[in-house]
């Protein structure tokens, strides 16, 4: 039940309080702000990991990983894949498969350089979107992914300081 709805805020529906950790939340610039919160965190984790190659960020173990950081501290589903059909996205029963071609397609598209990084970036974001593997946060989640690309594997020597700005900017 949505208790004390500010004015002008979306009210939050029943699907979308589905896994909530926090039952305090019952606005969406709540939902917004512990969310907001819990991404700079997800980013902070990632911006310290000194262990990432292209194998070990075009896993499926590092996409997971990431969204549970990015998620986990607020949506229990955080860090696994979606079992119900959305409004976009493949069929969930061929998530986990999808994300394994496109992660295998992703290393060759880097290893053979056809476009440039921008274009690349562009590209990964976009598949990772389309497959859609999470019930929510894919939007943020791709675009953060795509950030550590371009940051671990196109940027390496400068990471820490590209990463930081990109920070300071949300």
């Amino acid at each position: 039940m949505i208790i004390d709805e500010p004015e002008g805020a979306t009210p939050l529906k029943p699907d979308d309080m589905e896994g909530l950790k926090h039952a305090h939340v019952t606005t969406r610039e709540q939902l917004n702000e512990l969310e907001q919160a819990n991404i700079l965190a997800g980013q902070m984790w990632v911006s310290h990991r000194t262990d990432l190659t292209a194998d070990s960020i075009f896993s499926t173990d590092f996409i997971l990983d990431l969204h549970q950081n990015l998620f986990g501290d607020v949506w229990t589903w955080a860090g696994s894949t979606r079992t119900r059909e959305l409004s976009i996205g493949c069929d969930p029963l061929l998530v986990r498969e999808n994300l394994q071609n496109f992660l295998e397609d992703a290393k060759l598209w880097i290893q053979y350089g056809h476009d440039s990084n921008l274009e690349l970036c562009a590209r990964i974001q976009h598949k990772l979107v389309e497959i859609h593997p999470f019930p929510n946060g894919n939007g943020r989640h791709s675009r953060i992914f795509t950030d550590v690309v371009r940051i671990f594997l196109f940027y390496p020597l400068s990471k820490a300081t590209t990463f930081n700005l990109t920070l300071s900017k949300t």
